[in-house]
């Protein structure tokens, strides 16, 4: 899985200077003077245990692979994935990983007045809460026996992939709460001030415009995870793989 992931919190702010009308960003330097509530951000992550599926073959695996890892083990000289047991002119998945995430936000705001007659308002969020769900299933194909070496090693290689996974997802969970309280600001200044009676709707405007980047960064995991289990499935991996299982088997036939 692998293209180069960069995320710059600079583009995100020139992204947010297009997001708003000009009107807009002639009003942010009124809520620039205005003293902001603090911001609190919480975001929950939860990775629960993967969890195993065992009833499928390697050739319903095979079929269901995304297209372009396939053309890409080929032109390695890869015949199978998850193992290197060379099987024949085609592709035979033996192990996969799959992981998929949910995000839910919400938001709590507080408004701060601008005149002294409460005409406009500067809207500022004061609480974001973020909850980060992520789940893997490992797939093993079930023709291969629990108890063989073929088995053991397969799990071991999926595992591999997972552990990226979640250290993909940990790291931009981090990064993202660091970089949160900036990308916030920037677009409640460049919301500026609203009439009272558009109080809500600016509320709705900001969360909108955070939630459009909370999205960004997440859709980057996907980009960073592709990096991370590139690194993994490598020929130098597959023929690795391939020779532990050799030598596993040679062991247990010895005994």
């Amino acid at each position: 899985m692998g293209k180069r992931l960069q995320l710059s919190l600079l583009i995100m702010i020139l992204f947010l200077g297009q997001a708003f009308p000009a009107d807009a960003k002639s009003k942010k330097r009124t809520c620039d003077y205005i003293e902001k509530p603090e911001l609190r951000i919480n975001i929950h992550l939860t990775i629960p245990e993967a969890t195993y599926d065992y009833s499928r073959t390697s050739e319903e695996m095979t079929d269901e692979r995304f297209e372009s890892t396939v053309k890409w083990l080929q032109k390695q000289g890869i015949k199978s994935i998850g193992m290197a047991r060379h099987l024949g002119q085609f592709i035979k998945i033996k192990g996969l990983t799959s992981g998929g995430y949910q995000v839910n936000m919400t938001g709590m705001g507080h408004a701060r007045r601008v005149d002294r007659y409460g005409v406009y308002y500067c809207p500022f969020l004061t609480d974001l809460n973020i909850e980060f769900f992520y789940a893997t299933k490992i797939f093993i194909a079930k023709e291969i026996p629990r108890d063989s070496c073929e088995f053991e090693e397969t799990m071991k290689h999926e595992w591999k992939h997972h552990t990226a996974n979640v250290m993909a997802i940990k790291t931009y969970s981090d990064r993202l709460k660091k970089d949160l309280p900036t990308i916030v600001r920037e677009i409640e200044e460049r919301q500026g001030y609203v009439d009272a009676s558009q109080i809500q709707n600016a509320y709705k405007q900001i969360e909108h415009s955070v939630n459009d980047m909370i999205n960004i960064y997440y859709e980057t995991i996907w980009k960073d995870q592709r990096k991370r289990n590139s690194l993994i499935d490598t020929p130098e991996e597959y023929q690795r793989v391939e020779r532990v299982i050799q030598e596993c088997e040679k062991r247990r036939k010895a005994k």
